[in-house]
């Protein structure tokens, strides 16, 4: 009986965290590429945020981990609002990786 009870106090817990970490501006994102070269990468990155009453971050730019142990930042090419406190961003960058 004391392994249910236990279970059943950290599944409620674990719920309860999980929901409050909803608690973001974030709410889709899509990542496509399209190869332009023999090892070059054109990456655009779309996400969907949340800029309702309680939503004031604002990403301008984005980071990006190419997978080389590289990085580079992202300058947003796009932002449109949309009904609903929806805005829609377009980040856009490209990518020429040492080797196959």
């Amino acid at each position: 009986m004391n392994k249910i009870y236990k279970y059943i106090f950290l599944l409620t817990i674990s719920i309860l965290a999980f929901h409050y970490s909803f608690a973001t501006h974030n709410r889709a994102g899509e990542i496509t590429y399209e190869q332009i070269s023999n090892l070059t990468y054109k990456v655009t990155i779309t996400t969907y945020t949340a800029t309702g009453p309680g939503y004031t971050a604002d990403r301008p730019e984005l980071e990006i981990q190419w997978g080389d142990n590289t990085t580079s930042i992202l300058p947003r090419v796009e932002e449109v609002d949309l009904p609903g406190f929806i805005k829609r961003n377009t980040y856009i960058g490209t990518h020429t990786y040492p080797a196959p």
